[in-house]
């Protein structure tokens, strides 16, 4: 049998250098999409998501407040409001999990405030969720594989959260451009159940 042409450890110092210059990558390729275009992919996805099982069962989600240049979470927000859901979405602390507040709750919908990272995040009036009750959870991604490995933003935050949701359908929803063939996965790193497009649905053999 011929050797590995990389050890073990080299493949692990490889791995985040690896990650490091996709992100760039594929920030550059989501950046360079038509705002036209974000609102007809983000439609698309937005159906397939809302036809899942998952969300047609639900009756708590987590989503995030999107970026200007990813995937629009707006219709799936109009969309759990319509239903009756209650809607959490994640505060930025200082530690190194994400946590939930209520962004609405039994109807009534709580205040948000814009962070320092330039999205909205609920305040501190707003309840904190108690991540187990939460059904389903759409997580954001800069790039995605079949296999439900993601990349993310490079601070773990989803990782070391997602394992705290352990009833949550994991969903993560992507343009159909931001699939490739294989994300460099790392030890820490979480599958999600669903990957979502605005071309297909990709569901990870360990899915609920």
């Amino acid at each position: 049998m011929a050797d590995l042409p990389y050890s073990a450890e080299a493949l692990s110092l490889l791995r985040p250098r690896a990650k490091a210059l996709l992100r760039k990558r594929m920030r550059q390729l989501r950046g360079s999409l038509p705002p036209d275009a974000r609102d007809r992919r983000s439609a698309a996805v937005t159906a397939r998501v809302i036809a899942l099982p998952c969300w047609q069962a639900a009756r708590a989600v987590a989503l995030y407040d999107s970026m200007p240049d990813e995937f629009d979470t707006r219709g799936l927000l109009d969309d759990a409001v319509a239903r009756g859901l209650d809607v959490a979405l994640p505060v930025v602390g200082e530690g190194r999990a994400l946590s939930f507040r209520w962004l609405v709750r039994a109807g009534e919908r709580h205040p948000t405030a814009m962070s320092a990272f330039g999205i909205a995040e609920p305040t501190a009036e707003a309840p904190e969720v108690d991540l187990a009750h939460l059904d389903v959870v759409v997580v954001p991604a800069l790039a995605m594989d079949p296999r439900g490995h993601r990349l993310g933003f490079g601070r773990a935050l989803y990782d070391n959260t997602l394992t705290l949701m352990p009833r949550a359908v994991r969903v993560a929803a992507v343009f159909a451009f931001q699939m490739i063939a294989e994300v460099p996965d790392e030890a820490h790193d979480q599958r999600v159940h669903l990957v979502v497009t605005d071309e297909d649905t990709y569901r990870v053999d360990d899915a609920p």
